[in-house]
């Protein structure tokens, strides 16, 4: 198609305005507000809020009962242990005074009956024992009712027993009313090393 630009301009076009010529009957009814289609949207929230309401809550009730039950068993567990070992003190002191088992076979000193007999037939016959204290190689007592010859023959009579290696008095009075301590060293301890 050609277009001559020369040509002169004539007359205008005539305007046309839109115009219907048909009818459109077609008419979408809104469902959106009619009963079966809120109870629809209705079971659909329910179902995501139930769905929603398992994982969040009741898995979680599920865990918590799983680690409650849990903390329960190992809280008997452990209630039955302390019941058993209730008693531990008591039996290792008692058996911490008769056996040797932490010593070496030469290291054993001598027997706690033996050191026991030897201080009962000695210090506790002769004076007023406020305390002793036996350790693996020593035997100290702090007593009272002795003046500086009685406890120099208390020394002779301790030393005469074959479990004793020597004997210290650290402080002892003309007065019988000042505590004497007394420092025995067993027999063994200078044979057999240092504790």
């Amino acid at each position: 198609m050609k277009i001559d630009l020369n040509a002169p301009i004539t007359g205008k076009k005539k305007d046309v305005y839109p115009s219907k010529k048909t009818i459109n009957l077609y008419y979408k009814e809104d469902k959106t507000t009619r009963p079966s289609t809120i109870a629809l949207y209705a079971l659909f929230i329910a179902v995501v809020l139930l769905a929603v309401s398992k994982v969040v809550v009741f898995d979680r009730l599920d865990e918590l009962a799983k680690v409650e039950s849990q903390a329960k068993e190992m809280q008997a567990h452990y209630d039955e242990q302390m019941a058993k070992l209730k008693e531990y003190k008591d039996i290792s002191s008692q058996y911490s005074r008769y056996s040797f088992s932490y010593l070496r076979e030469d290291e054993i000193l001598c027997d706690r009956m033996d050191v026991l007999d030897m201080l009962e037939k000695t210090v506790f016959a002769y004076s007023d024992v406020g305390s002793v204290s036996v350790t693996e190689d020593a035997v100290s007592i702090n007593f009272t009712g002795t003046d500086l010859e009685e406890t120099a023959k208390l020394v002779q009579l301790v030393e005469s027993y074959d479990i004793v290696a020597r004997v210290e008095v650290n402080t002892a009075t003309l007065n019988e009313e000042y505590a004497t301590r007394m420092v025995i060293t067993l027999a063994g301890a200078e044979d057999g090393g240092e504790q």
